[in-house]
């Protein structure tokens, strides 16, 4: 049996041995990376001591504050302050918004009248209902409807770092959840980019929540107050209801970016690596059938409140098809040669080929080839560097 301390150990030193590696090989090859702003290493390197002074500073005086009180109310007043200065900035910056980003927010405010779009990307059309419904809820408000929909923006980053924060409590308690607080204001709360509304940002809280959810459900203990069966009960009660949380968290997090279900991955590869499931008793098992329940619930909801949309959608576009993940495979082999961006990142030559195939009824066979080509012309170590080069780009 693996003892969770060192498996929590061994993890952490290996990622940040990884991290550091990809920060020292990025810094000196930044010119083949294209990052989208210029780059100086003088100034990098001088705002690295400057952050790590801070750094120092926050923690030693959080731990003095700590040293007097036991929790951590003066943590929470900064992060609610910055909160402030944050949204009040970020309403004022002008950040370009992408394409997505602009057929998110324009589809919510204009009831998805590009269907060619939604069509072609189908996974966008239940954060757009999200932003449609915030935006007609909040109308009132005397600033842009574009505005509004960055609210939420905001509001979802915000409630990520929050519980961030909470879960890091529960995990090494107030040390590390003033750690996780600096970097989370530092790399989260300074980025313009918070002023573009995407998936990538709403998704945040529901990633954490499904966190929160399980470490809430660990830290349960029956109260001792109570008879044994009311005891029971109630011990049940609750563990259904972070469990059916969790559940609804993944599925929303799912249908705002489908990516999300790498953290269902990742939690059942700790989950068995740790052998936690050969300690499973009853109850659990009990627990986790009503959370999926909820969870095909709550998904079969959506698709309900989405049938009609889509339908719609459908039929204004029908010489359309829905990109596959075939699509997404091919243009994660390209490279900044073919590529706008950097490895792997958005390639009109894919999109290109990708119209052009997608009606045929061969396409997938077409589209197995075409990545099986890439990976042919790669080689193994040609395939080893670029995912390595994609991972130091991400």
């Amino acid at each position: 049996m693996i003892n969770n301390h060192i498996f929590l150990k061994i993890t952490h030193t290996v990622y940040y041995a990884i991290l550091a590696v990809f920060c020292v090989f990025s810094m000196i090859h930044l010119d083949k990376y294209y990052i989208m702003f210029q780059h100086n290493i003088g100034i990098i390197l001088s705002s690295m001591v400057l952050i790590g002074i801070c750094y120092v500073v926050w923690i030693r005086v959080f731990q003095k504050i700590a040293e007097r009180r036991k929790n951590l109310i003066p943590l929470y007043f900064v992060i609610f302050v910055w909160m402030i200065c944050n949204a009040l900035l970020i309403l004022k910056v002008a950040t370009p918004a992408g394409w997505d980003s602009f057929e998110l927010t324009h589809g919510a405010q204009f009831d998805f009248d590009n269907a060619r779009y939604f069509v072609t990307y189908p996974n966008n059309v239940f954060p757009t209902l999200l932003l449609s419904g915030w935006w007609k809820g909040l109308s009132f408000l005397p600033i842009s409807p574009y505005r509004i929909m960055v609210l939420l923006n905001l509001l979802c980053v915000y409630i990520a770092l929050i519980l961030l924060v909470i879960c890091a409590d529960k995990l090494g308690g107030h040390t590390m959840a003033y750690k996780v607080a600096f970097w989370s204001l530092l790399i989260i709360g300074t980025n313009p980019c918070l002023s573009i509304v995407y998936t990538d940002t709403m998704v945040l809280p529901f990633l954490v929540g499904f966190l929160y959810c399980l470490l809430s459900i660990r830290d349960l203990k029956p109260s001792d107050n109570m008879p044994d069966k009311k005891k029971s009960c109630s011990y049940m009660i609750y563990m259904s209801l972070y469990g059916g949380i969790a559940a609804l968290c993944v599925v929303l997090g799912i249908l705002i970016k489908p990516t999300t279900i790498i953290i269902l991955i990742s939690t059942f590869i700790i989950t068995l690596i740790s052998l936690e499931f050969f300690r499973w008793k009853r109850k659990e098992w009990i627990v986790l059938f009503i959370a999926i329940c909820i969870g095909v619930l709550g998904y079969a909801g959506v698709q309900k409140i989405e049938e009609p949309i889509t339908q719609r959608l459908r039929r204004e576009a029908p010489e359309v098809r829905a990109k596959s993940p075939l699509h997404y495979i091919c243009m994660g082999l390209t490279e900044p040669v073919e590529a706008t961006g950097g490895y792997g990142s958005y390639s009109q030559e894919e999109v290109t080929w990708t119209n052009d195939h997608i009606m045929d009824d061969s396409y997938t066979l077409k589209a197995m080839e075409r990545i099986s080509g890439k990976i042919k012309d790669f080689g193994f170590f040609g395939l080893v560097r670029h995912q390595w080069n994609k991972l130091v780009w991400m």
